[in-house]
């Protein structure tokens, strides 16, 4: 993402970088400020052993907005919205009592109020506060919000998105009134396309709680006929499947073919509090793969969908997921499993291994029984789904061996798999070309093991 940094009126320059020595075996992000002159960049916060992001100055050069954390090691927190007063190097935490991470924060011209974006239950609102304190007030809600600038005063231009609309500009007030649209680069292209329905669910998840989903139909849904399931598994796990245009998990896109897609915001996601997201330390099966199954009998029991017709896809944490359903259940047809992990162990070989103790329960040394219960490849007994794989090879997130090894257990027992394998991406398939090919694989793969019974 580069570096985060920002300039005051006077010249002086603060940004984040990790504060830490060598062989960073830690990590901690700290704010630094270098004198308009010249001059050796002075630590602003390293009183704080937690993460310190994304500073803006004030108008008058006066305060620093950035982003606070309280835990350190790597734990999973959200961030704060707190103040720096550069003269006296006093922080104010503005956010603590709300359960929401703020985002992409931005001073209005009197220096009076903060305009932010947060996720909030699957969708990327903006906010507006002042800076002496206060309860964050909507100002736009999702949609997805994807950026969020203060242009003259009281209004706000964003960049958003939804389910059917890629991103385009628009502004509005910091009151929220009079939302108006600034551009229709899409329009023309999107009017010739006929988009099913979404819907938004809430069902009862593990532990009886309540989890949210999106249902969306397929052009043309006939009420009453039992349609193929594609669960699609969000990466992450903190992280969410919103309401927005997604250019690689496009959810109409996979329900064009004449599928019901189901996106289930399931524990460990994003914009639904931190107790949400801190639910599955320890153990990143369990809840989530308990989630998913109960969307599933949810949908089936509606007769939405046809039992004998279902698969599963995910990338990253979701490609983990699919994994691990492989060794759990036969009850898909199909499973598609993109930069999946597949041995949790192996994971100590990505460009981040920093933190993981926190998902995977501990450290090898510490805990292995928990990496060991919770990693996909200790349930290869009882693969029998069809599955896809797809890897970058320049992929350090989730390095490609993991692809391999999964894919090399499935054709060693005989299960139907195909691998691809994309030479020049990495954790994501960025290039065009290829983004394209990734759709014409993944779709073909789903209509061979979802063709009409």
């Amino acid at each position: 993402e580069g570096l985060a940094f920002d300039v005051a009126p006077d010249g002086s320059v603060v940004f984040a970088a990790n504060a830490t020595e060598p062989p960073f075996r830690t990590l901690n992000s700290d704010l630094f400020l270098v004198p308009a002159g010249g001059g050796p960049a002075r630590n602003l916060t390293a009183d704080n052993p937690a993460e310190d992001s994304a500073p803006v100055f004030s108008p008058d050069g006066r305060t620093i907005a950035y982003g606070r954390e309280e835990k350190a090691d790597g734990f999973p927190d959200r961030t704060r919205l707190a103040l720096l007063d550069v003269a006296t190097g006093r922080t104010t935490v503005l956010t603590e009592s709300w359960d929401q991470v703020p985002e992409g924060w931005r001073f209005t011209q009197d220096g009076k109020t903060l305009v932010f974006r947060s996720e909030a239950r699957a969708r990327t609102n903006v906010y507006a506060m002042p800076v002496a304190g206060g309860t964050p007030r909507l100002v736009w809600k999702g949609g997805r919000a994807t950026a969020a600038e203060v242009a003259g005063a009281g209004e706000v231009v964003l960049a958003h998105t939804s389910f059917r609309r890629p991103a385009e500009l628009a502004a509005v007030k910091l009151d929220g009134s009079g939302f108006r649209s600034l551009t229709s680069w899409n329009d023309a292209l999107m009017a010739g396309i006929d988009f099913g329905e979404e819907r938004e669910v809430v069902f009862r998840g593990a532990g009886g709680d309540d989890v949210q989903m999106w249902v969306v139909l397929p052009p043309g849904y006939e009420k009453g006929k039992k349609y193929p399931l594609v669960q699609i598994i969000h990466g992450g796990p903190i992280g969410t499947s919103g309401d927005e245009f997604h250019l690689r998990w496009n959810a109409h896109a996979f329900a064009a073919p004449g599928y019901v897609v189901a996106m289930v915001n399931f524990h460990g996601s994003s914009s639904f509090g931190q107790a949400f997201v801190e639910s599955i330390l320890g153990a990143p099966g369990d809840k989530p793969f308990q989630d998913v199954m109960a969307a599933t009998d949810l949908l089936v029991t509606e007769g939405l969908v046809d039992p004998k017709r279902m698969a599963a896809a995910g990338g990253s944490y979701g490609g983990y997921l699919v994994n691990w359903i492989a060794g759990q259940t036969d009850r898909f047809a199909a499973l598609v499993s993109h930069a999946g992990i597949y041995s949790l162990m192996g994971q100590f070989a990505s460009d981040v291994a920093y933190g993981r103790q926190h998902s995977y329960g501990g450290y090898p040394f510490t805990n292995a029984s928990s990496i060991e219960r919770w990693s996909p490849n200790r349930y290869a007994m009882h693969l029998k789904t069809p599955m896809l794989v797809l890897h970058g090879e320049k992929d350090f997130r989730v390095p490609v061996t993991q692809g391999l090894e999964l894919y090399g257990v499935l054709t060693a027992k005989g299960v139907p798999a195909r691998l691809v394998a994309y030479p020049d991406e990495n954790h994501w398939v960025l290039k065009g070309a290829n983004a394209k090919h990734w759709y014409g694989e993944v779709l073909a793969w789903l209509a061979r093991w979802l063709k009409a019974t």
